[in-house]
């Protein structure tokens, strides 16, 4: 028989999570197993639970931002070994969803983690800055002039040594932050909103915040 292991089981469509097992898996080529030591709770997954939208197999296996320990290599592996520690966000695919006890991940898309930092800040906190981060600098490499993030403001500094323009505090409610936007950009149209958030609120305001209502009307044709 396979060698199994323990999992959190989305049961079925609008279901309940439930712990379940499911198959060990074996990495291929190019890729690595993980040991998982923490997984971040991401709203992706009760969004996923309540809406029923982006599954289409069940059981399913969610758990995006993954930190744990490299404890196999597949052929090929050179940006690894044995004992790393990794963090890396899951594919979409069931052997590389985080809610379990080993997943598979490509090795070229796991990073080391850092050694003052804790696999639990790796799966959560880390990650998510990395991720802002990230957009902030290739916004600015791509020749944005003006980039416009919402911050704690205590990161505003590094945040502008990335390449934002404007920090705003993201403790605004959401029509103040539509203000200093406006204020911002000088009443000027905005081109491109990036979501990290991803709530009816959020979407609502980015839409809003488009240059245009035939830009909205073009990326959401459903919606007026």
């Amino acid at each position: 028989m396979p060698e199994t292991q323990k999992a959190l089981l989305l049961e079925k469509k609008f279901g309940y999570f439930v712990v379940g097992d499911t198959e060990k898996y074996k990495p291929g080529p190019g890729e690595i197993l993980i040991k998982v030591h923490s997984v971040a709770l991401n709203p992706a997954h009760w969004k996923i639970q309540k809406s029923g939208l982006s599954i289409e197999e069940y059981p399913a296996i969610l758990g995006i931002d993954i930190a744990g320990e490299v404890v196999e290599l597949g052929t090929g592996v050179t940006e690894h070994k044995l004992g790393d520690r990794v963090f890396c966000q899951s594919q979409w695919e069931k052997n590389r969803e985080g809610f379990q006890q080993y997943v598979v991940s490509l090795a070229v898309t796991a990073a080391k983690i850092p050694p003052n930092i804790s696999y639990d800040e790796a799966a959560t906190d880390f990650t998510a800055q990395v991720s802002g981060q990230l957009t902030i600098q290739l916004a600015h490499l791509s020749g944005f002039s003006l980039i416009i993030t919402t911050t704690s403001l205590k990161h505003t500094d590094f945040l502008k040594s990335l390449g934002a323009t404007r920090a705003l505090d993201r403790h605004l409610p959401l029509d103040a932050l539509r203000v200093e936007v406006d204020k911002a950009t000088g009443g000027k149209p905005v081109n491109i909103v990036y979501d990290a958030v991803v709530l009816d609120a959020t979407q609502k305001l980015g839409l809003e915040l488009l240059t245009s209502v035939w830009n909205a009307r073009d990326y959401y044709p459903s919606r007026t």
